[in-house]
């Protein structure tokens, strides 16, 4: 048996195996933080899965530590029932229940919580930047109040039935904010940055009994430094000395992380960040000094790679977020050997990050189902009539429509008119010096899951009226995409122009001097022509780049700081492009002058206009029971499609 699968003690805990289901807010909970049957059946779902601890969401333990609409709260003794809930349905499924307390400090959310912040020090609060978002700094009365309160709190974890309590103390909230010297500036004796979270911890332990196990998230580095700050925040250096102290304080399990809000695309890695896992040279050495069980994570969403990360002691158990997010299931199928079957993360944080920054309810981009456990229609019921069905174009929301229609009964066949899936994917999987693989594990997995269930694939097939209207279909679902849209500049057939998918899919030949032609789709390119060693000039008709409806706010972050690295890469915001003369490109720039760029290629990279062609030609002819889902509705992302496929597949009756 492979060492992630054995058992390990956790303080006078046993957990079946060293799989954890890291926490992550869902904003499930209600208004005032209370429980829901969403919340609950979300965790019963993961419980499921089989991992040996799943920790319960960040879980905010005064009123004022709140940073999202729809976060946990457990600060009353009236949360106790929807608590154990969450409780009772990890344990029905064989799993030990944790749960992380946290107070935001200066990252608490003055908009919801309509409360004055506070924090170890003054501050500026990432949420609310200005005068009204300035922190204040907690007296020392306050800072005994606020210990007296989280200790409440952990009281009301335990008394919930909770087997164990998560204090985080990463990510720049209030625990980390006494722990870093960026944050904590002050002069009485939680001016040391170990008293307040050991006398925390010390007091947690009193509350309820030695042997109650306490987990500590701990922050190894902020990475201050990766982004140009001068201050100094927490390091590996300093990590290493908190460890041993923490330790004797009471702490019985570390689960690592990195980052604060200034450095959040550290926390939650974006797919630039490669290789997957890179994070655990990080961790390696707090495990190496730690007597206590270490759990890592960090983008862990290939199986084989969890298992060497434990077998290779770098950590003692791995946590997944985003992982078992996409595929509730992960660890099952890692214990089953079905490692073909997990349905790996893509690291686009479309529907979790993206959405939790946005104060919404989180999704997933690939995993339809996730947050719905608690409907009556979860997962893909049985159609009442099996139906013939026509899926056309085997791109993320072509596949998925098809794989949900034959889950259901229906006899489904799918026409691409490429030789292979995977639709706009391979295009965005593709950039040749840029690392966005990970976007394509959900294509062959798609595929596997399709062919199992006998699925019809027709390649090179063009699809017609007249091939469709004869086919007897009782249903068709257009997910026929969006092609690049065409430069229409005037004077370009004088000059070497190349458009992105022919740099992308046949890696078209650039000179060494390119002027990109478009900021949004185009940002990855320049980057990755940059990498070639190219000079590269981006150019970009709005006040922002790298923008693109299919990246989200951290993407974009880190792209810009790659891009920024790099002193090959010129960004040009706010340009008006005008035309073509004797080889040069005539351009008005952000400050209204008039500019003339040479080049030895002219990258375009325009956006993407919908295939509207056969969709349009069939509603004119009020074809029935045709649907039309993804690019082909309107240039969008990986979760609209498959969303949308999802919704049609399950209308098909």
């Amino acid at each position: 048996m492979a060492k992630i699968f054995e058992p390990i003690r956790v303080g006078s805990m046993e957990l079946k195996n060293r799989i954890v289901s890291l926490p992550t807010v869902t904003s499930f909970a209600d208004r005032q933080g209370y429980a829901t049957p969403q919340l609950i059946d979300t965790y019963r779902k993961r419980a499921e899965g089989g991992a040996g601890l799943i920790i319960v969401e960040a879980t905010y333990m005064r009123p004022d530590g709140n940073m999202f609409f729809g976060m946990q709260g457990i600060y009353s003794d009236r949360m106790l029932p929807g608590l154990n809930d969450i409780v009772e349905a990890i344990h029905e499924m064989g799993g030990k229940a944790c749960i992380q307390i946290v107070h935001g400090g200066r990252q608490s959310n003055p908009r919801i919580t309509k409360l004055p912040l506070v924090a170890p020090s003054a501050h500026a609060n990432p949420f609310a930047p200005g005068r009204d978002g300035e922190a204040r700094a907690m007296t020392t009365a306050e800072v005994h109040q606020m210990l007296d309160q989280y200790v409440e709190s952990v009281a009301l974890a335990k008394e919930a039935g909770f087997d164990c309590v998560e204090l985080h103390g990463t990510h720049g909230f209030l625990i980390s904010q006494f722990l870093s010297p960026f944050t904590n500036k002050r002069d009485d004796e939680f001016g040391e940055l170990l008293a307040f979270p050991t006398e925390l911890t010390r007091r947690c332990k009193k509350a309820c009994g030695a042997d109650y196990p306490i987990v500590f998230r701990l922050t190894v580095d902020e990475k201050l430094q990766e982004i140009g700050m001068q201050e100094k925040g927490i390091t590996l250096d300093l990590a290493k000395e908190f460890v041993p102290k923490l330790i004797e304080a009471g702490v019985d399990c570390f689960d690592l992380s990195n980052s604060n809000f200034e450095t959040v695309n550290y926390n939650v890695e974006p797919i630039y960040f490669t290789p997957a896992g890179r994070i655990y040279s990080d961790f390696a050495p707090i495990t190496k000094i730690s007597t206590v069980p270490v759990i890592g994570r960090g983008r862990v969403n290939d199986p084989r790679l969890a298992m060497k990360l434990v077998e290779g002691g770098q950590v003692d158990l791995i946590g997944m977020a985003r992982q078992i997010i996409a595929d509730p299931l992960t660890p099952r199928k890692m214990l089953e050997g079905r490692y073909e079957d997990v349905r790996r993360c893509i690291a686009c944080d479309i529907g979790c990050s993206q959405r939790l920054f946005n104060q919404v309810r989180i999704r997933c981009a690939i995993n339809y189902d996730f947050g719905m456990e608690y409907r009556e229609y979860y997962g893909a019921p049985k159609a009442r009539n099996a139906k013939n069905v026509l899926v056309v174009g085997a791109g993320p929301g072509g596949l998925e429509a098809a794989k949900v229609c034959a889950e259901r009964g229906h006899k489904v066949t799918v026409w691409e008119k490429s030789d292979k899936v995977g639709g706009m994917v391979k295009l965005a999987s593709s950039a040749p010096s840029i690392l966005t693989r990970d976007l394509w594990h959900i294509i062959p997995w798609l595929e596997r899951q399709c062919n199992a269930l006998g699925v019809a694939f027709e390649f090179n097939k063009e699809a017609t009226v007249e091939a469709i209207e004869g086919g007897g279909w009782d249903a068709v679902i257009l997910a026929v995409g969006a092609s690049l849209a065409k430069a229409d500049i005037p004077g370009m057939n004088h000059v070497k122009a190349v458009y992105l998918d022919d740099y992308y899919l046949t890696k078209a030949p650039m000179g060494p001097k390119v002027v990109v032609v478009g900021g949004q789709e185009g940002a990855e390119a320049a980057y990755s022509l940059a990498k070639e060693g190219k000079q590269v000039t981006l150019l970009s008709t709005t006040g922002n780049y790298g923008d693109a409806p299919y990246i989200y706010i951290l993407r974009q972050i880190t792209l810009q700081q790659m891009i920024g690295s790099l002193k090959n890469i010129t960004v040009m915001t706010n340009v008006k492009v005008k035309e073509f003369s004797n080889g040069k490109l005539l351009i008005t720039d952000g400050e209204g002058r008039d500019q003339a760029l040479e080049a030895d290629t002219f990258l375009m990279a325009l956006g993407r206009t919908s295939n509207r062609a056969l969709a349009d030609t069939l509603a004119s002819k009020q074809t029935p029971n045709v649907f039309q889902i993804g690019d082909v509705k309107q240039p969008r992302r990986i979760m609209e499609a498959i969303h949308e496929a999802n919704a049609v597949a399950r209308s098909i009756n």
